[in-house]
């Protein structure tokens, strides 16, 4: 409830100081919308948010307030802006996505803070994926190739059995001896994984799914482990 409480507050506050005034009467935001350098990113990433706002020409508006907001798969406000449209009627500003960010669906909002009903906004989302932000948009490279290294711990276990032969007395006595000896061994797998689905379609908690193979490689590595080979 972070996000409608300080929208409220900023829509009275703006209006109350006549923002709209600005624009003039017969400039109203006909509009409005907000896009962002790419759609799939890596916590820890930047992303770059543009608001841009016109009238009903498409004539560029300067001046008019914009709240933007960033909300995470949670519904928790982590990021919030407010600023004002340049000449050529867009805001720009930039957000840092944590580096210890929920993955999953995040909503980019913005709302232009003027006095007019329906307050013009915008809303589009983005996915924040640690696997999935190695997907390339700007070069359209689908599919694009990842490598993943596995680093496996095999113990290796190796039992000796030596028999001892003895006379004592005209008398043959037999001792066995066995001797246990455990080892480790270590073996680096290397998976290379094809991106062919959407990122768009990304499950939350499901990153691995993006890579074709490579869900079914980890288990085969989980059941290799589990089984002692």
């Amino acid at each position: 409830m972070q996000k409608p409480i300080s929208l409220t507050v900023l829509l009275l506050l703006f209006s109350g100081l006549g923002v709209y005034g600005v624009l003039g009467q017969d400039e109203p935001v006909a509009i409005f919308y907000v896009f962002t350098d790419r759609h799939v990113y890596a916590p820890g990433m930047l992303v770059v948010v543009n608001v841009l706002a016109r009238d009903a020409e498409g004539v560029p508006l300067a001046g008019v307030g914009v709240y933007v907001s960033l909300t995470d798969p949670f519904d928790r406000v982590i990021f919030e802006k407010v600023g004002n449209t340049f000449s050529n009627g867009s805001y720009v500003t930039y957000m840092l996505i944590p580096s210890d960010a929920e993955e999953g669906y995040y909503s980019l909002d913005a709302v232009a803070l003027v006095d007019i009903v329906p307050t013009p906004s915008a809303t589009i989302y983005i996915l924040v994926c640690r696997l999935c932000a190695q997907y390339d948009e700007r070069t359209s490279q689908v599919p694009s190739v990842v490598t993943v290294l596995e680093t496996e711990y095999i113990p290796i276990t190796t039992t000796e059995t030596v028999v001892t032969t003895s006379t004592l007395a005209a008398t043959t006595v037999s001792e066995t001896i066995r001797t246990v000896v455990t080892s480790v061994a270590t073996r680096t797998l290397t998976v290379t994984a094809t991106l062919q689905v959407n990122p768009y379609y990304y499950i939350p908690g499901l990153a691995v799914l993006a890579f074709a193979g490579y869900l079914a490689t980890l288990l085969v590595l989980k059941k290799r482990k589990g089984s002692g080979t």
